[in-house]
């Protein structure tokens, strides 16, 4: 796994800033649906869901880590992501533990976001076999996310899911295909909401790393020039 980002880089992008609903968001409303079925085995959906919500992360593909409590996900928390976008681009941002029971968990995201919506986790029973369901309904944050999604953000988004869900089947021993189905629920682009790019997490966390940079390049040369 790639080195962390600092904590400067994450705090930044997560200390006072507030959930954003859907409505909140710049870009076209999108609900997507991941599932897999654990055929097989005997977990049930309450335990699915506890070993989900306890290790969460655990079942992401390599590069990306959430900074969760070694409890798992309880209601309330909010918590720092790193997160590996597309082309290798790093950033640092925060999700929120709306809700959770027995049967699920919904995260939110936070203003800077690559997304304003919600991604819910849920165990479900059907014909006997256990289902594992992700549903996410969301809006790209700003503009430039918006673009990002058209640019093979959608296509890294569904294979990071499915990666998790796989992941999360071989858990409990079971070699399963994930299922997925997408729809946009709305067209219209939010443009009262294009300036949420002021709080776009991915620019604030490359100027973060850039200026940490130049302080190091300062400090550096500061250095040399009292050992000449």
């Amino acid at each position: 796994m790639s080195d962390p980002l600092p904590g400067g880089a994450l705090s930044k992008n997560v200390e006072g800033m507030k959930v954003t609903p859907a409505d909140d968001g710049f870009g076209k409303l999108w609900r997507k649906r991941y599932w897999i079925r654990l055929t097989g085995s005997p977990v049930t959906p309450a335990v699915l869901i506890e070993t989900w919500r306890t290790h969460y992360t655990d079942f992401w593909p390599e590069g990306s880590r959430l900074y969760q409590s070694p409890g798992g996900l309880e209601e309330g928390d909010v918590v720092a992501a790193d997160l590996m976008m597309i082309g290798g681009l790093r950033i640092g941002t925060g999700i929120v533990v709306i809700e959770e029971d027995e049967m699920s968990f919904t995260l939110g995201s936070l203003q800077g976001h690559t997304f304003c919506g919600t991604i819910t986790f849920t165990g479900r029973n059907d014909n006997g076999a256990t289902i594992a369901d992700v549903e996410a309904v969301f809006r790209a944050s700003d503009p430039l996310y918006e673009i990002g999604l058209a640019l093979g953000g959608h296509w890294y988004e569904n294979r990071f899911w499915k990666a998790t869900l796989v992941a999360l089947a071989r858990h409990f021993e079971v070699d399963s295909h994930p299922e997925m189905a997408m729809e946009c629920i709305d067209t219209q682009r939010k443009w009262r909401n294009a300036t949420n790019i002021i709080h776009n997490a991915l620019l604030h966390t490359v100027a973060y790393l850039v200026a940490r940079y130049i302080r190091r390049l300062v400090q550096w040369v500061k250095r040399r020039g009292r050992t000449v």
